[in-house]
């Protein structure tokens, strides 16, 4: 019987340490992702058949132009469904303008594009643009090689005269909602 209560208080105090360091790693968990919530995502759920590469420029605030290193690239494996790609721009970069380089495979014919999402990791705030509103908020930087075709709500992806860029560029109303969301405050806990 003895043995039985050391048994049980062995047990006891074994349960009571491990429980004890679960919650210092989950208080760590979180501490390390509110470190990087100050980190802008741009979500896009798209459709993409064939293997690409996209690219998101971006230009940030008092940039005239936009450099060569303020690009994110993002590889993505062909798919006959939608998939998310999420391109994380520095931390405690908030951009003023964007540029989407939808693709780099010259075979990839069309994509369909659901929605993106502009999502303020200070807030946890999000700005949602469906794929009905899309060229509201993000114009056709080259209607040669991007076209819009409303029979089947997707985009067709062409080469013109050697030129293969099909990209969006965000437009001025993008660019207020995203001052919008950027310029709010994060709110006290």
């Amino acid at each position: 019987m003895k043995t039985f209560v050391n048994i049980l208080t062995g047990l006891v105090i074994s349960l009571t340490i491990i429980s004890c360091n679960n919650s210092s790693e989950t208080k760590k968990d979180t501490d390390t992702k509110n470190t990087s919530s100050n980190q802008v995502e741009i979500v896009v759920n798209a459709l993409y058949t064939k293997n690409d590469k996209l690219d998101l420029f971006y230009l940030k605030s008092g940039d005239k132009d936009m450099k060569g290193d303020q690009v994110i690239s993002e590889l993505v494996v062909g798919q006959p469904v939608l998939q998310e790609i999420t391109f994380k721009l520095p931390k405690n970069i908030k951009p003023v303008k964007l540029l989407l380089a939808l693709s780099k495979n010259k075979s990839q014919g069309s994509i369909s594009i659901k929605n993106i999402k502009i999502i303020n990791g200070d807030q946890s705030e999000e700005f949602d643009i469906n794929g009905g509103s899309l060229q509201d908020y993000l114009a056709i930087f080259d209607g040669k090689t991007l076209q819009f075709d409303e029979s089947n709500y997707d985009y067709k992806l062409s080469e013109d005269a050697g030129n293969y860029n099909p990209m969006f560029i965000s437009t001025p109303q993008l660019e207020a909602e995203m001052k919008k969301i950027f310029s709010k405050k994060p709110e006290q806990k």
